[in-house]
């Protein structure tokens, strides 16, 4: 009788469909692309194409315009007159069942260059053969209201030394360390830690730029610095400014996220949640 039932484990443990689960589909690796050259066509001029033709078409993601663990969105024209529902399709047509929001800044309000191929049915439809994200959009969250920090915010300096990639991390500074610590159209700014003064903390005001730290040295400045950055889920910095509000020069900010690279020379930080620290 044991025997038996051994044999019935190792039949099961060996059938292919005990737990076999159904792997999730990528999306294609060429599919995002940072320019596409082709001249978009009005909607309505997209509508009419028979199925099947390739159309290209630049609109705004909608604000509820993703549906969960599929790779598709819904796409209004700027001018508000029509809008498309882009798919990313296998080769039998399906939609794809992964998600595709975030990837390359793929967030509602972001502007988007699609070509694809009209799909059949009365409403516009565009099964996606490449998408271009022209203008990103941050993930809704990313700033949160002005805080006070809590016992696990660390400042710069401290987080240098204990960072390690890939960990979580919750790291404070004052936005600066440049004459532009915002870096333009790219979601990546730089933060100072406490232990140099601004020249905005002089007695003197003798500066035009304060969040320069111009009256420290570059190694100093270096090593009291962390680089702060948004990215998608590939990993990809959004290409999208970050300054926003009271996230400025000179603001004293806490951010939230994941250590992207943590050396003697260099902090960096995936950020998915920052505020301003309450003055």
């Amino acid at each position: 009788m044991n025997f038996i039932r051994s044999l019935a484990v190792v039949a099961v443990l060996a059938s292919p469909y005990v737990f076999a689960q159904p792997a999730t589909p990528k999306l294609p690796a060429k599919l995002f692309v940072n320019e596409i050259k082709t001249k978009p066509i009005a909607m309505a001029q997209a509508a009419a194409a028979k199925p099947g033709s390739t159309v290209t078409v630049r609109g705004v993601v909608d604000a509820d315009g993703f549906a969960p663990e599929k790779a598709a969105f819904v796409l209004s024209a700027e001018s508000g007159d029509g809008r498309a529902t882009v798919r990313v399709v296998d080769k039998s047509g399906k939609v794809l069942t992964t998600g595709i929001k975030g990837h390359r800044g793929l967030y509602p309000g972001a502007v988007v260059v699609v070509t694809g191929a009209r799909a059949a049915g009365a409403e516009l439809g565009i099964d996606a053969a490449s998408v271009s994200v022209t203008k990103a959009a941050l993930p809704e969250g990313l700033y949160a209201p002005a805080a006070e920090p809590s016992e696990k915010t660390q400042w710069v300096e401290d987080a240098r030394k204990t960072a390690k990639t890939g960990a979580p991390i919750t790291i404070r500074g004052t936005i600066g360390g440049g004459v532009e610590p915002f870096v333009t159209e790219r979601a990546v700014f730089t933060i100072i830690g406490k232990g140099l003064k601004s020249c905005a903390d002089m007695d003197k005001d003798h500066c035009k730029t304060p969040w320069d730290y111009c009256c420290e040295t570059k190694e100093d400045i270096a090593a009291h610095a962390a680089t702060i950055q948004v990215v998608d889920p590939a990993g990809q910095v959004l290409r999208v400014g970050v300054k926003h509000g009271d996230v400025k020069e000179l603001a004293d900010i806490i951010v939230e996220g994941t250590v992207a690279t943590a050396n003697d020379k260099t902090l960096i930080v995936n950020a998915t949640k920052m505020w301003v620290v309450k003055k």
